[in-house]
């Protein structure tokens, strides 16, 4: 599944807004090292909460600006946050 919303969101980026291209690369990249990470490791439901928990806004938020744009200010916070939800830094592996 995380790898499939990582597709979704490299498909996303379309040259029409760099703002939006940057969040749906970032969004894409969080997504896809998630997917690697479960598939060099047994996960269990602990690791999934987290994942869900920590990110649920952050999630919310860069779909949005994908979508609907915003200001460049508004995309470097998004990927500040997603930056945040990598699985060194969630997992510290």
């Amino acid at each position: 599944m995380l790898r499939e919303l990582g597709h979704l969101a490299e498909a996303c980026i379309d040259g029409e807004s760099s703002a939006q291209d940057a969040v749906a690369f970032a969004l894409a990249t969080i997504f896809l090292s998630h997917a690697d990470d479960r598939d060099d490791r047994p996960v269990n439901g602990d690791d999934t909460y987290r994942l869900v928990s920590m990110a649920d806004n952050t999630f919310t938020d860069a779909v949005y600006f994908v979508v609907k744009g915003g200001s460049n200010e508004d995309a470097i916070k998004i990927v500040a946050a997603l930056a945040h939800l990598t699985p060194k830094i969630l997992y510290g592996h």
